[in-house]
């Protein structure tokens, strides 16, 4: 029998910033104004980045997945010891814990830090500019995800629960939590990066616009499909001026431009080069614009689990398996 949950939170923040950040991956954040990069550490806690030097500028152990930089005050997930609650908290650009909340879930979520193959949950935020005001407000939404598996020899399977509900947050400074309201599923928001033609009609290629919608990444395969980075990222303004262009493995990556330089995430993938397997893991990854050298790589705490990654632990220990340049991506 197979237990389906779906369950889809939506908190509104009232106060509104000049500035916001952009998720990158999960538990990767970019704030251009402070040029800081806030990543999950493969050690736990978060670290601050400098996305220049990629020195790193502190460490907090007091929370586990950065959510949002707003109005000067880092937003972030901390790991519950009861998972029935959802624990927030707010550190300050230089890493110190300003306050500790906790939301009391519904009895079916779950708000484990750590995906499992069966279950999942994420926390989200969504900015929204107000051209009147030329500030931006936010939406923060959550998920939880659950999956049980009993058995195959069931006679019948559980239809899929989903269940949707609101809450508002009144103040980011106290972080008060005020109530708990049903929301329909129309309101449920995701983080689509649209492959658009219309982007910079005279270019050829796959078109994407990048996070804050300022950049645009044109790409176009390499005639050598035998490279590893056989594809040819060509980023734009998005009034069509060149700003530069690397290459790499994968044909698009979310991304944002900070200065001169291209800021993605960079997915584990693994090669198998001469019976030798060389694996890379989750990374940010950032590259100059000017000369296309790379800057900084950043290993990341790989919070998300997926089939592929099942995939790849069998490849690995599949030990007959023996063709060259073989590229695989999870």
């Amino acid at each position: 029998m197979y237990k389906l949950i779906y369950f889809i939170g939506f908190t509104t923040l009232l106060l509104t910033s000049n500035s916001f950040s952009f998720e990158l991956f999960k538990g990767v954040i970019l704030d251009k104004e402070s040029s800081q990069i806030l990543i999950a550490s493969p050690e736990n806690g978060i670290k601050s980045i400098d996305a220049s030097t990629g020195n790193v500028n502190w460490k907090s152990d007091s929370a586990d997945i950065p959510i949002a930089v707003i109005d000067s005050k880092i937003l972030t997930q901390k790991s519950s010891k009861n998972l029935k609650f959802l624990a927030i908290s707010t550190l300050s650009m230089t890493g110190q814990t300003l306050q500790i909340k906790e939301l009391q879930l519904p009895q079916d979520v779950s708000s484990q830090v750590q995906d499992t193959i069966h279950s999942k949950f994420n926390l989200t935020a969504y900015p929204t500019f107000d051209n009147i005001s030329n500030t931006y407000s936010y939406d923060f939404q959550w998920s939880f995800f659950e999956q049980k598996i009993q058995g195959m020899m069931a006679e019948e399977i559980t239809p899929p629960t989903q269940i949707f509900g609101s809450v508002v947050i009144d103040d980011i400074n106290s972080l008060e939590l005020a109530s708990v309201k049903p929301m329909s599923s129309r309101m449920v928001k995701q983080n689509i990066h649209v492959e658009s033609d219309n982007l910079i009609p005279a270019v050829v290629g796959r078109k994407f616009k990048s996070i804050s919608g300022d950049y645009v990444l044109v790409s176009n395969q390499d005639s050598d499909n035998a490279k590893w980075d056989n594809y040819i990222w060509t980023i734009y303004s998005v009034s069509g001026q060149v700003l530069g262009s690397i290459m790499n493995h994968s044909s698009f990556r979310p991304f944002e431009v900070i200065g001169e330089q291209l800021v993605f995430v960079d997915l584990p993938s693994v090669r198998l080069i001469n019976n030798q397997y060389e694996t890379v893991p989750l990374s940010v990854k950032s590259y100059s614009l000017t000369n296309s050298s790379l800057i900084l790589v950043i290993k990341v705490h790989t919070l998300t689990k997926n089939l592929s990654s099942i995939f790849v632990t069998f490849m690995k220990t599949w030990k007959s398996f023996s063709i060259d340049n073989l590229s695989i991506f999870y």
